[in-house]
């Protein structure tokens, strides 16, 4: 509805009685325009840091962004809507599919539309409201892994395969040299210009764009497979910042978007025991910056 004063004449009448009695009500609504949406903060969603790059799952905090949080689903082609809950969010003029959108934060993959561009301009419309212009800047690739506690760092939302389960790296699970291991990001880059960025994915085809490479402790890491995480990834339902997670604690929507990549590996031997840390490297950019670790036997 409109902003305005809206007026009704509400009818009553008893049911407990006969004959019953009737009396009206007259009833006046006013609905206020709504405050309109703020921008303070766009990350990538996986790393929390400011640049995002094109195919990347990115999150937009800020204030009246969106309605109660709600967690859009894929229709029958297998893509996400960009507009939900009255709330829409532009790129550089692009809509954003939207994977979660709530009143302080706003989850979306970054248009594939971004490649060779410098920077972003991200607005988020609510109702009859835009905010102001948020620029940030664009890389052509921003790898990042999810994190257990979805800080952006620290230990990792890493598997370990475990014949027959995959099993939560952590202290008290440190990963074995020689074993096989599952991680998950987003932020690749362009991967496959005929998949569209808000498109599931069903099938495991490696990345062809962009070479990857992991190492750990600073040893290299025999890479099995790189590419976007296929639908209904083992195990990950039960892993909070592994991408499942919208934010600490809260299980939200799978996001099985080809935005959100996995790397399967074997810890290489001679790494020594304790937290060491994970780089990933896609082309030329990596994810150092987020130190990220794993926990080794």
């Amino acid at each position: 509805m409109l902003p305005g004063q809206y007026l009704a004449n509400v009818l009553l009448t008893t049911v407990d009685q006969s004959p019953p009695y009737t009396t009206v009500a007259f009833v006046t609504l006013t609905l206020r325009e709504p405050p309109p949406p703020a921008v303070g903060a766009v990350v990538n969603t996986a790393s929390l840091q400011p640049v995002i790059s094109p195919g990347g799952i990115i999150s937009i905090y800020g204030e009246n962004l969106g309605p109660p949080v709600l967690s859009p689903e894929f229709n029958g082609e297998g893509l996400y809507p960009t507009t939900f809950g009255n709330t829409t969010v532009t790129i550089n003029d692009t809509p954003a599919p939207l994977l979660y959108v709530s009143p302080s934060r706003i989850d979306v993959v970054a248009p594939y539309a971004l490649a060779g561009q410098e920077s972003a301009r991200i607005v988020v419309s609510r109702y009859y409201e835009k905010s102001p212009i948020f620029e940030v800047p664009v890389s052509a690739a921003s790898p990042a892994l999810f994190t257990a506690d979805s800080s952006g760092g620290g230990p990792g939302a890493i598997l370990e395969y475990k014949y027959p389960n995959f099993i939560p790296n952590s202290v008290d699970n440190p990963a074995s040299p020689g074993s096989v291991i599952t991680l998950f990001g987003t932020g690749a880059g362009i991967l496959d210009e005929t998949i569209p960025e808000a498109g599931i994915c069903m099938i495991a085809t490696p990345f062809r764009a962009q070479p990857a490479s992991l190492t750990i402790g600073g040893l290299p890491a025999k890479v099995l497979y790189a590419g976007p995480a296929p639908y209904q990834t083992v195990g990950t339902d039960s892993i909070p910042g592994s991408g499942l997670a919208v934010s600490p604690g809260v299980n939200g929507p799978s996001y099985t978007t080809i935005a959100k990549f996995q790397i399967n590996a074997v810890v290489p031997d001679g790494v020594p025991s304790g937290p060491q840390p994970v780089v990933l490297t896609i082309g030329s950019a990596n994810n150092e910056q987020q130190r990220v670790t794993i926990a080794i036997k």
